[in-house]
């Protein structure tokens, strides 16, 4: 499999920046995508926040694992991101996307939206979002979206029994379209969260 380490040319989000990323993986290649590191996001200024918007197509036998690093959300950042994915019935996917609060004090606002389309139908669309949450409410989450026959039979239960305390809650729910998985979840911080992100891929792998 190859890897690709993906890196902003400002190493974040800065106000009013708008990333575009579009990759595109065909004719039976496997990929891997990376970040070198969480991507910070700066304080909105003049009512301007950052946006991303990324596009996915795996076909023709391929697979992609795209692991992108959490957005980390400072004080008064206000962020946006739009995921479309277009993957065939031969081929497979596994998506990590993830947002973690800055520990300094202040709100953050943050929409996300996720639209898998599978065969050429959209089968499933994720959303979250809130506005100006203070630091008390938030502190971590993730969504690990997983497409392919490889997802069947999997055993997720001793995963949501370790990933189901205070500090790292997990749910994980079939696709009904197509064969897959919708994995969430919500932790304290940026610690907690990487642990139950690593040991999902590692039944994903």
């Amino acid at each position: 499999m190859a890897s690709l380490v993906v890196q902003s040319a400002t190493s974040g989000l800065i106000t009013g920046e708008h990333l575009r990323q579009r990759i595109v993986v065909r004719d039976g290649g496997r990929v891997r995508v990376v970040g070198q590191g969480a991507m910070p996001v700066q304080k909105a200024q003049s009512q301007q926040g950052s946006a991303e918007d990324l596009q996915l197509n795996v076909v023709s036998g391929s697979r992609l694992e795209f692991f992108a690093e959490p957005r980390l959300l400072f004080p008064g950042s206000e962020f946006s991101q739009v995921t479309k994915v277009a993957l065939d019935c031969s081929s497979d996917m596994v998506l990590v996307d993830a947002v973690v609060r800055h520990p300094e004090p202040g709100a953050v606002s943050y929409s996300s939206e996720i639209r898998l389309e599978f065969d050429g139908t959209v089968v499933a669309v994720e959303r979250m979002g809130f506005a100006s949450v203070p630091e008390d409410r938030f502190g971590a989450t993730a969504l690990i979206l997983a497409v392919g026959g490889f997802v069947a039979g999997l055993d997720w239960k001793p995963w949501l029994e370790k990933h189901s305390t205070p500090t790292s809650y997990g749910a994980v729910s079939p696709l009904r379209e197509c064969t897959g998985a919708s994995v969430r979840i919500v932790a304290d911080d940026g610690r907690h969260l990487r642990a139950a992100i690593d040991d999902a891929l590692a039944i994903l792998s």
